[in-house]
């Protein structure tokens, strides 16, 4: 009697927690409608702070986005991410050599290709993506994908939080006005857990690819 009893509480626990697991990762994001289009973007005019690096951006950009919310939990996160996860062209690869290899070099908007320019902004919520448009790439190593995540600082005629940016400078970020745009392709999705991160990743950037693609 007692061994049956045990039995069933642990077949409900398990079904209960795979109902919950189902849950959450449906709350996350997993069926949010994705609806790319065109216009302006979400956001114009910023001032950002940011680290650059290389690497995967499913292993190597989450810590990077826990860094700058622990340093400023009360401003807007935002990633940049110049290349498609599986491709991306040479010829930016020498500019951000250049860039990166001095600490002192501030981004100018020659030195960035700008039609590969793409926004992935974490405001919280929602988490809102921007990209510019597709242009002829290359295939490469997924370790040698750019990005570059930190926040903003102002937006528009905003002044900037010296306190916050004098903290970030300490910690080793740099300060970057981002080229302004007029027309981007862009879509919103749904920010209602970390997870939700995962996902758009997977999700969001395939349909935009498709819509610049198509369009």
């Amino acid at each position: 009697m007692e061994f049956g009893v045990l039995f069933w509480a642990s077949i409900a626990l398990i079904v209960l927690i795979i109902v919950t697991l189902i849950a959450f990762v449906i709350y996350s994001g997993l069926f949010a409608t994705i609806q790319p289009g065109a216009g302006p973007p979400f956001i114009k005019n910023v001032q950002i702070a940011y680290k650059f690096g290389r690497g995967p951006y499913n292993k190597e950009v989450g810590q990077y986005f826990s860094e700058v919310t622990s340093l400023v939990p009360h401003l807007r996160c935002l990633g940049l991410y110049y290349d498609d996860p599986k491709e991306v062209r040479k010829c930016c690869v020498r500019h951000w050599d250049r860039l990166e290899n001095s600490r002192k070099a501030k981004p100018k908007v020659d030195d960035i290709d700008k039609p590969n320019l793409s926004l992935f902004v974490e405001k919280l919520p929602p988490c809102m993506l921007a990209n510019c448009q597709l242009v002829s790439l290359q295939q490469v190593e997924p370790s040698k994908l750019r990005w570059a995540v930190g926040c903003v600082l102002a937006e528009g005629d905003g002044e900037v939080p010296q306190e916050e940016l004098q903290l970030l400078l300490r910690n080793g970020y740099r300060v970057w006005d981002l080229p302004s745009v007029s027309h981007v392709v862009k879509c919103s999705f749904p920010y209602t857990t970390f997870f939700s991160l995962f996902i758009a990743i997977y999700r969001v950037y395939p349909l935009m690819g498709e819509y610049v693609k198509v369009g």
